[in-house]
């Protein structure tokens, strides 16, 4: 049977936070470095690896020891990381049923990962890093896009949602969400959408020079750049595959004034998803 190409499915997700929502651009990005140390168990060291470092005074454990003969495994984070405070409500993003709540004994730490196939065999998504006493929703039951499912827990030291969406590839496997069933995809455009949506669209007044254009990358994302005299903050437009005709438009619009010499006008949503940015809604020559 020939392979047959797979394209991410087209969701208008609801947002897992009140927005407007935060990517812990630092770590928390989709396909972050996450080295984990390994042991070698049964198997012979290898000529070269990467031997794990001795973690630093200040963040070791009391009698924590690194296991001897261990290496670095070098993982990537297939989810993403939106900043939060404990307490925060936690929505499902999509209508489906509810597969697998986890809740640590002491009720401190709980995952939910939801369905959203009616025939069990589609798209999953999982949220990780929740209040395990606060989860209000238990395995079987349905849910629709937007509904409360939890509070954001006071576990990690720095309270955060992991959102995470996995296709599945193996339905017939009783865990079809696990790692060795689905693959991971990347949240990261559906919920940057989501998070522009839910802002207001605001006006920059007068026209403004454009001073400078450019290409930056943050958090693995490329974003068309335009700087103008009077914006306190840069016009980001993304430059994800396949960009839009309108992501175009607007890029030449800023492109062809700095050229011209020409102000522009602009109508813009004030973005901190990516750091705190301007989202061009639209541009126009003056």
């Amino acid at each position: 049977m020939p392979l047959q190409p797979v394209h991410a499915p087209q969701l208008l997700l609801a947002p897992p936070l009140l927005p407007p929502l935060v990517l812990r651009t630092e770590n928390g990005f989709f396909g972050a470095k996450r080295p984990a140390i390994g042991a070698f168990g049964d198997c012979e060291p290898c000529n070269r690896f990467e031997e794990p470092p001795d973690p630093e005074p200040s963040r070791r454990d009391p009698g924590e020891r690194r296991p001897a003969g261990g290496y670095v495994k070098h993982q990537l984070h297939e989810a993403v990381d939106l900043e939060g405070e404990a307490g925060d409500c936690v929505f499902a993003v999509y209508t489906g049923r509810v597969v697998e709540v986890e809740r640590s004994p002491d009720g401190v730490r709980g995952d939910v990962t939801i369905d959203h196939h009616p025939l069990g065999a589609g798209l999953v998504s999982r949220y990780l890093h929740l209040e395990g006493a606060s989860i209000c929703v238990e395995e079987g039951e349905s849910v629709t896009k937007g509904d409360l499912i939890a509070q954001l827990g006071s576990g990690p030291a720095d309270p955060h949602l992991h959102v995470e969406l996995r296709i599945v590839l193996d339905p017939s496997d009783r865990r079809f969400w696990s790692d060795r069933n689905s693959v991971a995809l990347d949240p990261t455009r559906l919920l940057y959408r989501v998070e522009g949506d839910a802002l207001p669209v605001l006006s920059a007044g007068a026209a403004s020079a454009v001073t400078s254009i450019g290409v930056e990358t943050v958090a693995h994302v490329p974003f068309f750049r335009a700087d103008t005299a009077d914006a306190p903050a840069p016009y980001r437009i993304p430059l994800y595959e396949p960009s839009t005709e309108h992501e175009r438009g607007l890029a030449a619009v800023f492109t062809k004034a700095l050229e011209l010499g020409r102000p522009v006008e602009v109508d813009y949503r004030d973005s901190v998803f990516f750091g705190p940015h301007r989202v061009p809604v639209s541009t126009r020559l003056a």
